[in-house]
């Protein structure tokens, strides 16, 4: 296995410097937001319908959406019609009219980016277009009140909520910033991390690199960082690495440590052939705490510590739910389990071709079902891509 290199850090910070704690911050991801969960099935002569049900399973919004998305903590939602977005309410009436060529969710600052004609700017809940139209991509606001925006569709840069720019664009690729760390950003081919000013605190030194993790552990100040082409790794905040080895990106998933402390890696060992090439959890000194067994394995929540996971079983090529030791708490028996556990414990599984709903002790809450149930992205297993799929 490769030896780890030496960070590059700020040369003008003394090791003897005392740095004051850093308490992680938990975010708060919800399957059921306002008690309300998107769901495609219907089906008309012009194609499939979206409506809102409950916990119950019963329709609070009947389908007749072209596709919708859960609601924000606002109480609006992201709908289409006639090739159109808006915005709807608990209700399900157009509070926003459909106007918007795409459409994102509001940010806890009131602000949603939408895209006219090509250009994209932001709109406050009223509708009201409080920064024009004139990036060429745009993601939602942080928790910090910066946006990424791209003005020539080339560089990338962050304004503010008055829509200027804080941090010039001179990026090559950036995600957003996170609520436990700096934001990872690329120059020239390498990745690096930048503070709120857009000055570096870790250099750009390396293949990849993912945002600090947004759950209530400390490994969430630690974030996955590819130093060498598929070879993976964790960092501080200061750019230490975590571990002592790197481990293999096997398929294109690395993912950063759960709430729980763990994180879903794939064995290198070659002398041990039954955990070789198979997916277990290691935890924050680099043990193994569920051995190496499944033929993919999904990250545990990073959105609560009380968690459950989806694993691939290989003699099945089943998905179940294993708890923190392990023991499996659902048999292999979906096709996938789609999501991360959400901070009100729920999973989405899919299963005979259609989507469904069960609780983190394995309970099923909304039978399988749906032709598509509509999560918040937040919740995909490998979040990170959530930056670029929907907007590029």
């Amino acid at each position: 296995m490769t030896e780890p290199k030496e960070i590059e850090t700020d040369p003008t910070e003394s090791d003897n410097d005392e740095q004051p704690p850093v308490e992680p911050i938990i975010e708060e991801v919800n399957l059921f937001v306002h008690g309300l969960l998107a769901v495609q099935n219907e089906y008309d002569k012009v194609g499939y319908k979206v409506g809102y049900i409950d916990k119950t399973g019963a329709f609070v919004i009947e389908p007749k959406f072209d596709y919708a998305e859960s609601f924000s903590e606002n109480g609006l939602a992201t709908a289409k019609v006639n090739g159109k977005w808006g915005y709807i309410d608990k209700t399900g009436a157009f509070v926003i009219e459909p106007q918007f060529d795409r459409a994102k969710s509001f940010s806890e600052n009131g602000l949603a980016a939408v895209e006219v004609s090509g250009k994209w700017g932001y709109i406050d809940e009223g509708g009201a277009l409080v920064i024009e139209s004139q990036f060429d991509r745009a993601r939602s606001f942080s928790v910090n009140g910066l946006a990424a925006v791209s003005l020539d569709g080339d560089k990338w840069g962050y304004i503010d909520e008055t829509g200027a720019f804080v941090i010039e664009p001179q990026f090559e690729d950036v995600f957003s910033f996170s609520v436990n760390g700096p934001a990872p950003v690329c120059v020239n081919r390498k990745w690096g991390y930048i503070d709120e000013t857009g000055a570096f605190v870790i250099e750009p030194q390396f293949e990849w690199a993912m945002p600090f993790s947004a759950c209530g552990s400390p490994a969430a100040l630690s974030a996955a960082v590819a130093p060498t082409d598929r070879l993976w790794n964790y960092i501080d905040r200061t750019g230490t690495f975590v571990l002592e080895e790197y481990y293999l990106d096997w398929g294109g998933v690395f993912c950063n440590f759960s709430a729980n402390g763990l994180a879903p890696i794939i064995s290198t060992d070659e002398e041990n052939e039954k955990s070789y090439l198979k997916y277990g959890y290691l935890n924050e000194d680099g043990a193994f705490v569920i051995e190496p067994q499944f033929q993919y394995a999904n990250p545990f929540s990073f959105y609560t510590s009380n968690s459950v996971a989806g694993v691939r079983d290989e003699a099945t090529e089943k998905w179940g739910v294993i708890d923190e030791k392990g023991n499996y708490i659902v048999d292999p028996q979906y096709f996938v389990v789609a999501t991360m556990c959400s901070t009100d414990g729920y999973l989405v599984v899919k299963k005979d071709g259609n989507f469904g709903v069960i609780d983190r002790e394995g309970n099923e809450v909304i039978p399988c079902q749906y032709r598509n149930i509509c999560f918040p992205s937040k919740l995909h297993p490998f979040h990170f891509v959530e930056n670029d799929w929907k907007d590029d």
